[in-house]
């Protein structure tokens, strides 16, 4: 009998094709991670995991207004919060605030001098601690102390749209879109040393899974990397199986096994090359868009998309269970956050504010009145903490 355990993948339009004879069968983990939503029902609490929680409003200044966060990272005293990260964004800037909320400062800005960046797609924060941030479109590495002051740069010769970094390496992953459809590149993890110097290439999608050959679909970004007590967990959106990265090695640690709720093959076979494919994919009734993986202590965490519900899902004791949140009723509905065993940290858009107060969030409504916090069209995010 497979082994129950579910894993969280991270959110990205999902595409794959065909399996062809010339092509290696996909990589399986010896875990297969079975999800079977209609067959789940129990429920895990948040609660369980923490006992505390905290609204903080993130200040703003005439020239800081956080537009759309979608990257945080927790780090000593202060809160990372990339704004507008990503593609097709007008904004994009990396801002720092303590942990009361109060604007500190940026980690540089757009334009092409030195310290500059023309696309600021991800960031990371190394255990010494320096700050690297990943510009795209110009194929480089920016390394930062935490206060702003610029170090250094280095090309990477990759169009990377992740990036990771441990004491003693860089992981990069470039997810499918590239500008000139360079194959090589495309779906591949690199890691280099702290210096910028290549180590090996892993993980390109033709060597673990067979899709279209002459596809033009463009794959959206999304974190493909979890740090954990473990090591980096790593995922493709092309992918099923999840890898741990130790070192220089990529081990399949789980597959996931979604049964008859799975993409089936003949999808991607008939619609892989359309530029539809995205709309096409929207309108079934598979399980799509896995994202949000987080391990907390011996948990295991996950979101996903199907029949328009977005599922939250939680692994203990080789049992799936539907994750609630109990303690302020947000999530699923949280898509910018972090957790770890201590804390779980999230950070909402004025939009997704607005959004929830307009709605049936009643919970929610009631902890931000009680918290003396007050919304409007020109606030700055609100950052929400629970803890033990």
């Amino acid at each position: 009998m497979k082994k129950h355990i579910v894993f969280v993948l991270f959110a990205a339009t999902i595409l794959y094709g065909c399996p062809s004879s010339n092509r290696p069968a996909p990589q399986v983990a010896d875990v297969v991670v079975s999800v079977i939503p209609s067959e789940i029902d129990k429920t895990f609490y948040l609660s369980q995991l923490y006992a505390n929680y905290e609204i903080i409003p993130l200040g703003s200044t005439d020239d800081v207004l956080v537009g759309n966060p979608n990257r945080i990272v927790s780090f000593g005293d202060r809160y990372y919060v990339g704004d507008g990260l990503t593609y097709n964004q007008r904004e994009q800037r990396l801002h720092v605030f303590s942990k009361t909320g109060e604007y500190l400062h940026s980690i540089g800005q757009r334009g092409r001098g030195p310290g500059e960046y023309i696309s600021l797609y991800d960031f990371s924060i190394s255990p010494d601690p320096v700050l690297y941030l990943l510009d795209r479109d110009t194929d480089r590495v920016l390394r930062y102390r935490l206060d702003g002051a610029f170090i250094d740069e280095f090309e990477v010769n990759i169009k990377a749209t992740n990036i990771e970094v441990d004491d003693n390496r860089i992981y990069l992953y470039a997810n499918g879109w590239h500008p000139f459809g360079e194959r090589e590149e495309a779906w591949q993890l690199r890691i280099l040393d702290r210096e910028g110097n290549e180590q090996a290439r892993l993980l390109h999608l033709d060597d673990v899974r067979a899709y279209p050959a002459g596809s033009s679909v463009i794959i959206y970004p999304s974190r493909a990397f979890s740090p954990t007590e473990d090591g980096i967990l790593f995922s493709m959106p092309l992918h099923e199986t999840v890898y741990l990265l130790e070192g220089e090695n990529a081990t399949p640690w789980r597959t996931l096994d979604f049964g008859r709720n799975r993409i089936p093959d003949s999808f991607f076979a008939q619609n892989g090359d359309s530029r539809d494919f995205s709309e096409l994919l929207r309108e079934t009734q598979y399980a799509k868009n896995i994202h949000n993986v987080f391990k907390v202590g011996d948990v295991l965490f996950f979101n996903f998309h199907m029949n328009n519900r977005r599922y939250q899902i939680a692994a203990k004791d080789d049992e799936a269970y539907n994750v609630k949140d109990d303690i302020l009723g947000l999530m699923p509905d949280l898509h910018t956050f972090i957790m770890n065993k201590n804390e779980y940290i999230g950070v909402f858009s004025q939009t997704h504010i607005s959004f929830m107060l307009n709605g049936s969030y009643s919970d929610f409504k009631e902890k931000l009145t009680a918290s003396g916090i007050t919304v409007d069209e020109d606030s700055n995010p609100l950052l929400v903490r629970y803890w033990n």
